[in-house]
């Protein structure tokens, strides 16, 4: 998916499954949350300090249960 840029932070999702967020200036990584079995195709999008990440299942056994919107706290992942 693609980028997105708010209070600071680059917020990125990606195919295996993680969220990252990062710093805009430095580019270190602030926090990483990983949806095990699940990836995301598209940006989070961001709203009143909370990214909400569109997840789905990759096929695999653990996958059942993956798929939807996932809402987490900007600040802390």
């Amino acid at each position: 998916g693609g980028a997105v840029f708010a209070d600071g932070k680059v917020f990125v999702s990606g195919r295996s499954g993680q969220l990252d967020a990062l710093d805009a200036e430095s580019g270190e990584v602030i926090w990483r949350y990983i949806h095990p079995h699940a990836g995301s195709f598209c940006a989070p999008t961001y709203a009143e300090g909370k990214l909400l990440v569109l997840r789905g299942g990759l096929g695999s056994p653990g996958a059942k249960g993956q798929d939807g919107v996932w809402c987490h706290d900007a600040s802390t992942g």
